[in-house]
């Protein structure tokens, strides 16, 4: 039996568990909108993969609804990790964005790195938001504005969903829990 957990697997007929990515992509975009931002920059995570292009949707929905045409919006791919986040700022700075939405919290933390290195006061210059809400997220200055994936009870969800299923009792076909938007200093 198999269960898949936070990443969906094209063409894998298996129970699926996650957070609603899509979700919490838009409230972190529509909190960066509430707070008077009109100049974005994303850093998308891997072409392909299940949960960037739900995020990458999510940021555009948010933004579309705001009245900013996300087609417009500059747009870097990244690999989730720290230095894709360093060279995706070095992208979008020359644009002069005032916030930056990652699609993880590393490559926010790459972003935000690029950026003090640059001589950006981060939040007052440069705003930057992460997601999955990871213990770095917390350690670094200014602490990451991020989006928060319920992971324990994603792992405990995920583990009755097995047993379940090797007792061969009904399983649902997914289960989409609610991610938490956690507002910290990096955000204006």
């Amino acid at each position: 039996k198999i269960v898949t957990v936070d990443e969906r697997v094209h063409g894998l007929a298996a129970p699926f568990v996650g957070s609603d990515n899509r979700r919490g992509a838009r409230a972190a975009a529509e909190l960066a909108l509430a707070r008077g931002h009109r100049r974005f920059g994303i850093i998308a995570g891997p072409t392909g993969l299940w949960t960037a292009e739900q995020r990458l949707a999510g940021y555009r929905e948010a933004l579309a609804a705001g009245g900013i045409d996300p087609d417009t919006v500059p747009t870097v791919r990244g690999d989730y990790r720290l230095e894709s986040g360093r060279q995706a700022a070095a992208q979008l700075l020359p644009q002069e964005p005032t916030v930056i939405l990652a699609a993880n919290d590393l490559m926010a933390v790459g972003c935000l790195q690029h950026a003090l290195g640059a001589g950006l006061r981060v939040p007052q210059d440069l705003s930057v938001v992460g997601y999955d809400d990871v213990p770095l997220a917390t350690v670094v200055t200014p602490a990451l504005t991020t989006v928060r994936q319920p992971a324990r009870e994603m792992g405990r969800v995920a583990a009755k969903l097995l047993l379940d299923g090797i007792e061969e009792r009904d399983v649902p076909e997914s289960v989409d829990l609610a991610p938490e938007l956690i507002v910290r200093e990096s955000l204006a």
